[in-house]
């Protein structure tokens, strides 16, 4: 005689659902922050950002759109990969603090903030029940 827990695959499907909504929302915010904290002069950088599956992808520097990420994200699954990626040719240097609007970078001052961007998007989709 054994012990039998019911719902187990039920409760495992929903930490995964949870997690996948999480990765997602986190991946949209990370790349809204990017933007937002990219200097604009002719936007050609800030519309270089592009998340996607693949990290060489690069899209079409200066015409990458919001709407782009969603077609990658609405397959996402749990154990893939998702890339936030810019191919403007002087986005390092911008990260570098070549920029008086951004002297410290954009990664310098987005990346430490995903922590707690993370744990925003999984109590959001806890809430959400995904």
């Amino acid at each position: 005689m054994g012990l039998i827990v019911e719902g187990i695959d039920e409760a495992i499907e929903f930490i995964g659902n949870i997690s996948e909504s999480a990765v997602v929302g986190t991946a949209i915010e990370v790349e809204s922050r990017l933007r937002e904290e990219t200097p604009v002069d002719t936007g050609y950088a800030r519309n270089s950002w592009i998340t996607t599956d693949d990290p060489e992808d690069i899209g079409t520097p200066g015409e990458n759109t919001p709407a782009q990420k969603l077609a990658v994200l609405q397959n996402f699954r749990l154990g893939e990969t998702v890339y936030i990626n810019n191919g403007c040719d002087y986005i390092e240097s911008l990260n570098d603090g070549h920029s008086k609007q951004a002297p410290y970078g954009m990664t310098y001052k987005v990346m430490p903030e995903v922590p707690d961007i993370v744990r925003d998007q999984v109590e959001d989709a806890e809430r959400a029940g995904r």
